[in-house]
């Protein structure tokens, strides 16, 4: 199989629901905002099918084993809000397998 560069495709179980509070996205949402300006998180008609493309992700000292990141098809959006990222809070790499919570289903 033959996939596009930049597309990962992951079996993904998501619980829509907001993220647990007290998770600072401050320091998170600094670096995206200069690695968006800096065209490395974005959208492009002529890349990847026109879907945006980067993404950022951070470890937060209050969710041990889980990781927060930006949540798929936000590359477009110049600022992100707390809707906009995802917790990953399991990972089963032999099954290409992710759990996951947020208001958005988090990026690949």
């Amino acid at each position: 199989m033959n996939e596009p560069e930049g597309v990962i495709k992951f079996e993904l179980h998501h619980a829509h629901a907001p993220l647990p509070a007290g998770i600072d996205l401050c320091p998170v949402n600094a670096w995206r905002t200069l690695f968006h300006r800096l065209g490395l998180i974005g959208q492009d008609p002529g890349r990847y099918g026109g879907y945006g493309f980067g993404n950022i992700s951070f470890k937060s000292d209050n969710t041990t084993g889980q990781f927060i990141i930006s949540g798929t098809q936000t590359g477009h959006l110049e600022a992100l809000e707390t809707e906009h990222y995802g917790m990953v809070t399991g990972t089963e790499i032999i099954k290409n397998r992710l759990t996951s919570t947020g208001l958005s289903k988090p990026s690949s």
